[in-house]
């Protein structure tokens, strides 16, 4: 955990407790000074209210220096903050605003995938590759509901041909979602690729479980002239 708080300075060793910074961020804490104004500001309905929670935490950038989340936070609360009129409390304003970013997104992403390209190969013919973003990974766990007494995937495939469809087909959804995952991640990386798609499969043993994982590069590319 953090020796000070991330928004205002204060160090642990002189907080009685210490608190998250948000829903989603539990690693970095705040005081409970920042965590009670935190509130105040997320929860009134009170202009006035309001106003003085963030005029206090616009204060922290010039007399502390607020981690990059912190600060990167606080900037979303006061731009969400400028419509606040009281009708709605910040917290309700940002979810609302979170919602909308969060459909928005999705519906570019669905444009997008109109014309992503992914290949097992290294490339794609007629193409050049303009940038190489990043290597991404998705894994899963399917339990397969067998005792597995024989080793190896061969071994399982043999065991039944009604067990055997029923896992291929298992194993075949688990991929295309695990697809989806990686193209997610490559169009947030803003790729409009992926080359050397990949899937690999094992099996644990003790636990009756088949582990799948799939891995790409997200790459962008363009036509060549």
């Amino acid at each position: 955990m953090a020796e000070t708080c991330v928004i205002c300075g204060k160090e642990k060793k002189i907080m009685m407790a210490d608190f998250p910074l948000s829903e989603e961020d539990k690693e970095e804490r705040i005081c409970p000074t920042c965590n009670r104004r935190l509130k105040n500001m997320l929860q009134t309905r009170d202009p006035g209210v309001f106003r003085q929670e963030q005029n206090y935490f616009q204060s922290m950038f010039y007399q502390s220096q607020p981690s990059d989340h912190a600060k990167e936070m606080l900037e979303t609360y006061f731009e969400i903050g400028k419509s606040f009129t009281g009708e709605a409390s910040l917290d309700q304003l940002v979810r609302k605003e979170t919602l909308k970013q969060k459909r928005e997104e999705e519906t570019a992403f669905e444009e997008a995938l109109g014309s992503f390209m992914i290949t097992t190969e290294s490339g794609f013919e007629g193409y050049r590759i303009k940038r190489y973003l990043d290597v991404i990974f998705e894994d899963g766990i399917l339990g397969t509901g067998l005792s597995l007494s024989f080793k190896g995937l061969a071994g399982l495939f043999a065991s039944s041909k009604e067990g055997n469809q029923e896992i291929e087909a298992l194993i075949g959804e688990l991929k295309k979602t695990m697809k989806t995952r990686l193209l997610h991640q490559a169009f947030q990386l803003g790729a409009n690729a992926i080359i050397g798609l990949d899937y690999g499969t094992a099996i644990t043993e003790q636990a009756s479980t088949l582990l799948v994982s799939a891995k790409g590069t997200a790459v962008e590319i363009e036509p060549l002239l």
